[in-house]
């Protein structure tokens, strides 16, 4: 079963994408980017589902560039969530998501997305 790392600070999201995906996928979950970014390098999950605003030491935006510039990590497809539009799609895409999505977002695209991300 693949395993998906969210790292979003909302409850609402953690019980949305695992009621959504949990059937399908191994759900893993962080409400802070540092605690996100252990859980990635410790569990290297197949896939990201990333919010952009979040308490920690980084960012959404920042984790990602982490995430892309680490050797062990570079190759896990990220999605972006966002309750702010931060310029959209094309920023999100510069940083490396193959995904974006305002919140509030349909959920069925999002399950679709992450398919398409994994297949």
């Amino acid at each position: 079963m693949k395993t998906i790392l969210v790292i979003d600070d909302a409850e609402v999201i953690q019980l949305i994408t695992k009621s959504v995906l949990g059937h399908d996928f191994h759900m893993v979950e962080a409400t802070d980017s540092d605690t996100g970014l252990m859980l990635a390098q410790n569990i290297v999950p197949d896939l990201i589902l990333l919010d952009i605003m979040m308490p920690g030491n980084f960012d959404g935006l920042e984790l990602l560039d982490i995430i892309k510039s680490d050797a062990t990590l570079s190759h896990i497809p990220v999605i972006l969530m966002t309750g702010h539009d931060f310029n959209g799609i094309a920023s999100a895409i510069r940083h490396g998501a193959v995904s974006y999505f305002t919140k509030p977002f349909s959920v069925y695209q999002l399950a679709v997305a992450v398919k398409e991300a994994l297949a």
